[in-house]
């Protein structure tokens, strides 16, 4: 697979790597070829879609390309879609890439597919939360996801109860997919190469997804999880009988969010969900 110089390209259009976005370009080819190997895997069938977000200057759009996917590859800088457009022209006009230019994280997925398909991309880190959480917001249609993110935050979203990183975010996570870390990349496969480890997160939809009311969930979570240090009854005191119900589920009142699984917490918004309707 031909590997492309980013300064080079971006420096004969008299652009540079823009930190406002977050662009740290992945120029490795062994690394591109992991990423693009784990996402194909999530496949079901050849014709799914696979959406990549923050496409760049393609180097991962032409790996997921030659592992034979049907990419729609999603860029917001309107300096790199016109390079993304001469790269990538007969794979255009040979309908295998759909270049979007818009905003991954208000992107709607369904106008493009009905159907299931694959998320991956290099992720800017400061969107990575808004980007998982819109992963959760699709999850109905999603067959997978493989994400490149800070490495500090895929050992927070594996995390279980009882870790220190343990939060937010790998609860509302973990209650929906099998997360795993399936791949690091070291700063020096970037360009410009950034401050951290990166990490390969892989996203698997549980077989059985649980039956909760989602935006309940959510804000049980987040009120859980808003005062860590407090017990659970205390966390809790916005709810109705929050003892009760903590106790009805099965959990001790005087434990702690960070001690909860992503299950307890599905069986907690259970109780709540039921006594309130």
């Amino acid at each position: 697979m031909e590997s492309k110089n980013p300064k080079e390209i971006l420096k004969t259009r008299g652009l540079h790597a823009k930190k406002s976005f977050g662009q740290n370009f992945l120029t490795d080819p062994h690394h591109l070829e992991a990423i693009a190997r784990e996402t194909c895997h999530l496949k079901s069938n050849p014709e799914m879609i696979v959406f990549e977000i923050g496409a760049g200057l393609g180097a991962l759009t032409r790996a997921l390309l030659a592992q034979g996917a049907i990419v729609h590859a999603i860029e917001r800088d309107r300096d790199l879609v016109p390079i993304l457009h001469e790269e990538f022209a007969d794979e255009v006009d040979a309908k295998k890439l759909v270049i979007h230019e818009a905003n991954a994280s208000t992107f709607d997925f369904s106008k493009v597919t009905p159907g299931t398909f694959v998320l991956c991309g290099n992720l800017p880190y400061h969107l990575t939360s808004t980007l998982m959480l819109q992963a959760l917001d699709v999850y109905q249609q999603l067959a997978g996801a493989v994400f490149m993110i800070q490495a500090e935050v895929a050992e927070r979203i594996i995390s279980g109860p009882g870790n220190k990183v343990y939060g937010l975010l790998s609860v509302l996570l973990q209650s929906r997919f099998e997360v795993s870390i399936v791949h690091q990349v070291p700063p020096g496969a970037f360009w410009p190469a950034p401050n951290v480890d990166s990490s390969v997160l892989r996203l698997v939809p549980k077989l059985v997804q649980p039956q909760i009311d989602w935006p309940q969930f959510k804000s049980l979570v987040k009120m859980a999880f808003a005062q860590r240090r407090k017990t659970l009854k205390n966390a809790l005191l916005k709810l109705e009988d929050a003892t009760e119900k903590i106790q009805q589920a099965g959990i001790n009142p005087l434990d702690r969010a960070e001690n909860l699984s992503a299950d307890d917490f599905v069986r907690l918004s259970g109780v709540c969900h039921a006594r309130r309707s």
